[in-house]
């Protein structure tokens, strides 16, 4: 039997190992499967519930779980169960779009960034340009940035508003304030303030944290100072354009910084700064920079360099030591072919009087001369050369003030020039003077004439403010040898006008105060005083008195305007009562509306008049009859009184008429 158990088992050894290796098998499923469902509950309690819970459940399990006071919960308002359950159920699927995950009752206002530009107290000035900049470092992190907003220049105060996302929490950078502009020219205040920038961001629509909010309570930062610029002195050069930006950012355990700062970009000084009195050339044509080979910039060098490149240039003056300074002109200077600002009130020390001396040596012909259009030469003594002060040839547009040509730099010592003063041939649209003491040229002294226009092409040009004939305090004698003001074929020119300060003075000439030559040529002469010269005050044709003959006639200087005839001036206290007619006789309907000065004159009655001094205006009637009574000063009863008229252009200044009680 015991050998039967012995053979049965010997028969059944791999059944036992079967269902051993079976348990083993199913204790380490179990085991598994255990472990799983034990790792998925651990997970599910430590894994926050989805956007409408902020905490997990394990943590507010936890001791560290501090529960929201009530000022910081967010007052949520009640959902209903099938919106709730909608709304896991995308949170679960991540199927967001088209859906708000924050209610609109606890979602964060806009942010807005205010940018408010105060006007600048300069005109067409371009305003700075203001950057802010947010940033936040704490969870979640987010980035909100201000684009820059160009205000440029305003009439009055300007407020843009803009949205600009950004994320808890807030931060307000500090205003930028920005440093006083820089001095212009003519100058201005240094001080002037430019318009201040603010930018201020604060939250707009932002999801809610899954954490308890970070409040940052920013502590002010306190701006870097700004140092303002310095800049060149030179005037009346373009505003430098400023840029400021400031940024700021904060995070859970900084207080925000700023930082501001202008970066200006000054305007080149002027081209050519003269600083040698000397008379060499420039060495390098092609280098655009005034320079002899001697390293210095002398007139002729600057000159060179204009007429080298396109566009307006200006010549400055910056000569050492004590002032008056004389440029000794060996050769001829090179005739002025592109636009140019010569500017002798840039030298140092000017005021009013010009400073500098442009002096010619017998041979050297023309001081100056321009055939470019559009160019200033202001603030010169131009004298001694052999031809003409200045020479203004075909380009117009030019202008001329504050020179002396023919004297000295004392305004009155005789340096004459070997032609006139100012002569402008075949040019238009020029200005000569200025109703400023700074503007007039002093034109006297010289061979031939103070001012010349000749031309048909010289149209439109423009005497006025000027002392041609006398010395630079307006009376002491110092006339030209032939006329003041010589117009030959030259149309529609001013010489003077009715203006404050426009009248010239023109006097002391050793011929014609003002001669217009045969032909076309014209002009409105009006305002001046024209007196003491060795001719006629105004003589129309150059050919001595020009009769009356109620006559406008083409093809003669001034059409022939008729002078006016006074018939009466009589004096009672200080009013003046004056009666006349333009014409042979009363009644000449072709001077109806013309314009009747009235002069103080001088000489004997019935011998041509001149124009001391000006006294009142009246207007011709339809018939060309005039009359009128005016307050005066400085008149008698025996002086002598004479007139013009002018209707288109002016005629001669007509005979004496008594002044009687």
């Amino acid at each position: 039997m015991k050998q039967s158990r012995i053979a049965l088992r010997r028969l059944h050894p791999p059944r036992d190992r079967v269902l051993t290796g079976a348990l083993i098998v199913a204790t380490i499923i179990v085991g598994a499967a255990g472990t799983m469902v034990l790792a998925a509950l651990v997970l599910w309690l430590l894994t926050p519930r989805g956007v409408i819970y902020p905490q997990s459940l394990l943590s507010r399990l936890s001791a560290d779980y501090r529960p929201w006071s009530m000022a910081d919960r967010p007052q949520l308002p009640p959902i209903a169960p099938d919106a709730l359950r909608q709304i896991e159920q995308d949170a679960m699927t991540g199927d967001l779009s088209g859906i708000s995950i924050v209610p609109p009752a606890y979602a964060q206002p806009p942010v807005r960034a205010t940018v408010t530009a105060t006007p600048s107290p300069l005109p067409n000035t371009p305003a700075p340009t203001a950057t802010a900049s947010a940033t936040a470092t704490a969870p979640p992190t987010d980035t909100a940035t201000a684009a820059p907003t160009d205000i440029g220049f305003v009439p009055s105060a300007i407020t843009t508003d803009s949205v600009i996302p950004t994320a808890l929490p807030s931060v307000v950078p500090p205003t930028a304030t920005l440093p006083p502009h820089p001095a212009t020219r003519p100058p201005v205040s240094t001080t002037a303030p430019l318009p201040a920038s603010t930018a201020t961001v604060a939250p707009t629509l932002t999801p809610y944290p899954t954490a308890p909010p970070i409040i940052l309570t920013p502590i002010p930062p306190t701006p870097t100072p700004l140092a303002s610029p310095t800049f060149a002195p030179p005037p009346t050069m373009p505003e430098p354009t400023a840029t400021a930006t400031a940024t700021s950012s904060a995070t859970a355990t900084a207080a925000p910084t700023a930082t501001a700062t202008e970066t200006p970009t000054a305007t080149p000084a002027p081209q050519f700064i003269v600083n040698d009195p000397g008379d060499a050339p420039d060495a390098n044509l092609a280098d655009n920079i005034c320079q002899t080979s001697g390293g210095m910039c002398t007139l002729r060098a600057a000159i060179q360099q204009a007429n080298a490149r396109p566009g307006v240039d200006e010549i400055w003056f910056n000569l050492s030591g004590s002032s008056p300074y004389t440029i000794i002109v060996s050769s001829p200077l090179p005739a002025i072919t592109e636009a140019v600002i010569i500017d002798g009130w840039t030298q140092p020390g000017w005021t009013a009087a010009p400073l500098i001396e442009v002096r010619g040596m017998p041979t050297t012909g023309n001081g100056l001369t321009i055939t470019a259009g559009g160019s200033t030469v202001r603030g010169l003594v131009i004298n001694r050369f052999s031809g003409h002060g200045l020479l203004i040839s075909s380009g117009g547009g030019n202008t001329i003030q504050g020179n002396y040509f023919g004297v000295a730099l004392d305004g009155s010592t005789a340096a004459p020039n070997g032609g006139s003063g100012v002569s402008i041939e075949n040019s238009s649209g020029n200005m000569i003077g200025g109703t400023t003491p700074q503007a007039r040229n002093v034109l006297s002294r010289n061979a031939v004439n103070g001012i010349r226009i000749w031309g048909s092409a010289s149209t439109g040009n423009r005497i006025i403010g000027n002392y041609i004939g006398v010395a630079a305090d307006g009376t002491t004698p110092r006339g030209n040898i032939d006329d003041g003001i010589d117009l030959q074929d030259a149309t529609d020119t001013d010489v003077g006008g009715t203006l404050a300060g426009e009248e010239n003075v023109i006097a002391c000439n050793g011929d014609d105060g003002v001669t217009l030559k045969p032909g076309a040529t014209s002009a409105r002469i009006l305002g001046n005083r024209i007196f003491a010269n060795g001719g006629q005050a105004i003589d129309l044709n150059n050919d001595g008195p020009t009769p009356n003959d109620d006559m406008l006639m083409a093809g003669m200087a001034n059409r022939g305007m008729d002078a006016p005839v006074i018939t009466g001036a009589s004096l009672s206290g200080g009013s003046l009562t004056i009666i006349g007619y333009i014409g042979t006789s009363p009644g000449q309907t072709a001077f109806s509306g013309a314009q009747v000065e009235i002069f103080l004159s001088h000489g004997t009655v019935g011998s041509m008049g001149e124009g001391r001094q000006l006294l009142g205006v009246l207007t011709a009637a339809a018939d060309g009859a005039f009359s009128g009574t005016f307050a005066v000063s400085g008149v008698n009863a025996g002086d002598v009184v004479s007139a013009t008229s002018t209707g288109a252009y002016t005629s001669e200044f007509g005979a004496n008429g008594l002044v009687g009680p």
